[in-house]
C-alpha cells in the first residue's frame, strides 16, 4: 500500500507519512548537493555517510562541478542540534584526467572518523602507478590530506576499493574509536580478469603509524565485507554462477579462510537468490545478505544464515512481489545494511518503489526493514514528491544511530537539479 504524504517543509522535513495503528515516520533533508554555484559543494554521491560520536556526518561525492569533473569532494555536515546541519567542504580531490594525479581521485565508500576528527577513506583511482589503482587516504583533524597507501601501484591490473573501510560495530552505527583495525576490499578492475584482495589497516604494537597488510587474495570478485564483534571477517564472492559466503578468522598467527555457504546449493531453482551483494552480521553472529538476482521473482532476495554453524538458511524476502516492483528491486550494488539495537536490519534499494523516476518505470528505490521475526516491511518509497526533491536512487545504503534513525545519500533527485542529497529517515 502506498503511504500518504502528510507534510512537506522546505529544507527540513521533506515528507512524513503514517498508517493506521503505526507511529509516523519521516524523511528529512540533511543537505542537498549543488546548492552552491557551479556545484563546488559536490554532486551525486553513491557512498554512505559516517557519523562521529557527536552526531556529525561525513561523506564523499563522486563528482564536483556541473561538468564531467570526476574529482570528488570530502565533506562534513555539522549537527546544529535542532535537526539541521551546516555543510563544509573538507577537501577537493584530484581530477582523474590529470596525469599528475597521484594522491587519489574519485573517493568512494564508507569513511572512518576517529574521536580526534581524523578521517580515513579510499579513492577509486589516482595512485600514480601504471595501473592507476586506488588509494587509502587520511584527512587529519587539523586539515591535512595524506595519501597513506597505494593499492598495488606496480600491479599490471588496477586494484580499486569497492566499499571504503569498515570496522567491528560499523553495522550498528558505532563510531570508529581510532584504534580498532580497519578493513577494505579492492577488486581487479579489468573486464574478464576476476579477483580481489582484502586488506587490514592497523597499528602494530608499540608503533604510532598505521600499516597496510594484505590478508587475503581471492580468485573471485568480492562484493561486500563485514566484521563481527569478535573480529571475524565475513565476505561474499559473486560470480557468473552462484556465489558464496566466506569467513576469515585469525588464529593468533594466520588468517583462516572458510566457506560457510554456497548459494543455490540448497535450492536448485535458486529461490534463495544468487550473485550476493550486501552483507552484515548481527550481535549473535547471524548473517544477513542480499542477492542481486534469483529468488522467487528473479529480482533478488534478502536471506539469513543462522549462527554459529551457518547450515540453516532462510529466505526472508524475494523482491518485486507487486508490480511495478513497489517493494523494491535489489540492484548490483553492495549498499551497506544497518542493524538497530533490537536486531532489526535495514537496507535500501536503488530501484523499485512504485514511483516513476524520469522515464524509469521501475521506480526510484525504497528503504526497508527486516524484523527479527523475518518479516519484510517497506518503510519509504523515494521520489514521492514532485520532481523527486525527496531524492532518488539511494545507492549509499543506510547508516544508523543509537536512536534508530537512518542516514544515507540519494544519487539522483534532491532539491538542486537532480544532484542528489543526504537524508535522515526516522522509522
Amino acid at each position: 500500500m502506498r503511504l500518504a504524504i502528510t507534510s512537506l517543509a522546505a529544507a527540513a522535513v521533506i515528507c512524513a507519512f503514517g498508517t493506521a495503528g503505526a507511529s509516523a515516520s519521516s524523511l528529512s533533508l540533511a543537505y542537498g548537493f549543488c546548492a552552491k554555484k557551479n556545484c563546488v559543494d559536490g554532486r551525486n554521491s553513491d557512498s554512505p555517510v559516517s557519523r562521529d560520536a557527536s552526531g556529525n556526518l561525513y561523506g564523499v561525492t563522486r563528482f564536483q562541478t556541473l561538468g564531467n569533473s570526476q574529482r570528488g569532494i570530502l565533506y562534513k555536515l555539522t549537527a546544529n542540534g535542532d535537526g539541521t546541519y551546516a555543510y563544509k567542504t573538507l577537501y577537493k580531490l584530484c581530477d582523474m584526467f590529470n596525469k599528475r594525479c597521484n594522491k587519489g581521485s574519485i573517493p568512494n565508500g564508507r569513511l572512518a572518523v576517529s574521536p580526534a576528527g581524523d578521517v580515513f577513506g579510499t579513492t577509486y583511482r589516482g595512485d600514480g602507478g601504471k595501473a592507476d589503482g586506488g588509494v587509502v587516504y587520511e584527512f587529519t583533524g587539523d586539515g591535512k590530506y595524506n595519501a597513506l597507501f597505494k593499492l598495488c601501484p606496480n600491479c599490471t591490473t588496477p586494484l580499486r576499493p569497492v566499499a571504503g573501510v569498515t570496522w567491528a560495530g560499523a553495522q550498528f552505527g558505532t563510531s570508529w574509536d581510532g584504534i580498532a583495525p580497519l578493513y577494505l576490499v579492492a577488486r581487479n578492475d579489468v573486464s574478464g580478469i576476476p579477483g580481489a584482495r582484502i586488506y587490514q589497516i592497523a597499528k602494530p604494537k608499540h608503533k604510532n603509524k598505521f600499516k597496510l597488510a594484505e590478508i587475503l587474495a581471492s580468485d573471485g570478485p568480492i562484493a561486500a565485507l563485514t566484521v563481527d564483534l569478535s573480529g571475524n571477517l565475513f565476505y561474499d564472492v559473486t560470480d557468473d554462477f552462484h556465489g558464496g559466503i566466506f569467513k576469515l578468522s585469525f588464529n593468533g598467527s594466520n588468517w583462516v579462510n572458510t566457506q560457510v555457504w554456497t548459494l543455490c546449493a540448497a535450492h536448485t531453482d535458486c529461490n534463495e537468490g544468487k550473485d550476493p551483494r550486501a552483507l552484515v552480521v548481527d550481535k549473535t553472529g547471524n548473517l544477513y545478505a542480499t542477492s542481486a538476482t534469483g529468488g522467487d521473482n528473479k529480482n533478488g532476495t534478502v536471506f539469513r544464515l543462522a549462527a554459529p554453524n551457518y547450515t540453516s538458511m532462510s529466505v526472508l524476502h524475494s523482491f518485486c512481489i507487486d508490480k511495478p516492483c513497489s517493494d523494491g528491486v535489489t540492484t548490483p550494488f553492495a549498499a551497506p545494511l544497518a542493524i538497530d539495537q533490537t536486531g532489526n536490519v535495514y537496507g535500501a534499494t536503488s530501484d523499485g518503489g512504485g514511483n516513476d523516476f524520469q522515464t524509469d518505470k521501475s521506480g526510484a528505490g525504497v528503504i526497508y526493514r527486516v524484523g527479527t521475526d523475518g518479516s519484510y516491511t517497506k518503510l519509504y518509497s523515494f521520489c514521492a514528491v514532485a520532481d523527486c526533491t525527496d531524492g532518488a536512487d539511494p545507492l549509499g545504503g543506510v547508516t544508523i544511530d543509537d536512536a534508530g534513525s537512518l542516514y544515507g545519500t540519494a544519487f539522483e533527485g534532491g532539491p538542486q537539479i537532480g544532484s542528489g542529497e543526504v537524508f535522515r529517515f526516522t522509522p
